[in-house]
Formats: structure tokens, sequence, C-alpha cells
């Protein structure tokens, strides 16, 4: 198999939009400026992408981004995609309402209360905004539910947050997972793990590197649509650099 035309097969059928969830590249770098007890965790930081997603899909409501309907036990049912109250559910209802007393303690989300409901405000962004492609995280929030439906999400989120949003010569994502880790207040192996789960389920496309002697390997990662900007980012740095396709 010739590697380097793998997604070669995508010149057709791939789906295509105009439309794009946005997340604020500020909350990557929110920690670097808290004590280390105020820092936020990869769980908060997955929760606010995930709102932010979702408020960037819904309809504009009162002139703000909101996700309409979002107390603790509707965002429970949600991420964890049931309509019950059972097994752990306090416990993990308790995580979601501390995650959202944080955010919203820092300021980074607002909450509007009503006589029926609970709506979560996402404050505007103008400009350092990270841009999601929404067949990829409709396609997560299809496939994974709970925890792993958040970080997923918050992974590919922060991925896709290291390049610049508006310009198609950087849409290939170069940093490692020790970087996004970083990004993320985690480790590397659980960025690794999460990389893996979105290279398997085929929701982001990728070439695995080695140097010329094989010793350093790297991935490159970009959004489906985005294939033949990584094909051809990678061709350009075989002729370059001198390393090698693996995968």
């Amino acid at each position: 198999m010739n590697l380097i035309a793998k997604y070669d097969s995508y010149k057709e059928g791939l789906p295509k939009t105009e439309i794009y969830g946005i997340v604020d590249k500020n909350i990557f770098q929110i920690n670097f400026d808290l004590e280390v007890n105020d820092k936020l965790t990869f769980d908060e930081i997955s929760l606010f992408i995930y709102l932010s997603y979702m408020s960037s899909r819904a309809t504009i409501y009162n002139g703000k981004r909101t996700v309409i309907g979002a107390d603790d036990v509707s965002l429970y049912k949600l991420i964890y995609k049931t309509s019950k109250l059972a097994g752990r559910y306090q416990e993990k209802i308790s995580k979601i309402h501390k995650s959202l007393s944080h955010l919203k303690r820092l300021g980074l989300i607002k909450s509007m209360l009503y006589i029926d409901r609970e709506d979560i405000i996402i404050p505007d962004v103008e400009d350092n905004y990270g841009r999601l492609s929404p067949v990829t995280v409709e396609s997560i929030i299809k496939i994974s539910k709970g925890d792993a439906l958040l970080k997923h999400i918050g992974v590919y989120a922060a991925m896709k947050s290291t390049v610049y949003a508006g310009s198609t010569n950087t849409s290939v994502v170069e940093k490692n997972s020790k970087y996004i880790a970083h990004m993320l207040n985690t480790t590397s192996t659980t960025v690794d793990r999460h990389l893996k789960w979105l290279r398997d389920n085929k929701l982001i496309c990728y070439f695995l590197c080695a140097s010329e002697k094989g010793t350093v390997r790297k991935y490159y990662y970009a959004d489906l649509p985005d294939w033949e900007n990584l094909r051809d980012n990678i061709k350009t740095k075989i002729k370059r650099e001198h390393i090698q396709l693996i995968a």
C-alpha cells in the first residue's frame, strides 16, 4: 500500500460544512495565572469545551451564546445519555456541579435562572479561538458518553487550538502529546490514549513519521476535510527533512 495515498479515496463523499463550533483558546492558558489549588482540571476544561460547542450549535438566545436547560441534572442526563437517575448518579452530578461552580467563579461561564430552567451563557469570542469541526464533535458525541465523551472532545479541541483557525496553510497539527497535555493539565499518556481513540474511530486523519534513522517518531494530524493539506505537508517534509513515513 502506498501510505502517502491512504486518504486519496476521500476526494468524494466527505461531508463538508461552512459552519464550525468555536472554543476560546484562553481556556488552555488560564491555568498559568492561577494558584495551584485553583487550577482547572482536565475534566473542567473538557466540560467548558463541551458547553462552548453546545452553545455554538444552538440558536443565539437573547443575543448570547446559550446552552438552554443546563442545570446539573439535565447536563448529567445529556452527557451520560440516560433518562434515569440510577447507579452512582449522585457522585457524577456532584462532580458536574463542582465543575460548573468553579467555571462560574472564574468568570468563564454565567448562569441564568428562570422559573422552569437554568441556562448557561458562554461569553462571546471575537478572536483567539479554536475552530471545531461539527462532523467530528457530533461523531464523538454519538459514539461515546460520560467522562470519556468530554475528554475525547477536550483532547480534540486542544489539538485543533494549536493551529490558526483562519488559514488552510496551518490546518496540520504538529504539536506532540506532551504539549497538548500541558494545555489540558493532564499527562501525555492520557492524551495519547484519547488520540488513539480518535485515530481508531477514523475521526481525524493522520500520518506517523520517523526520523531518517528511525529513532524519533511523530504524528501529524488534521481534520478529515483537510486531508489534502496534510498529505501535501508530509510530502514536503519527506523531501526536505528526510523523514520516512511509517503509517
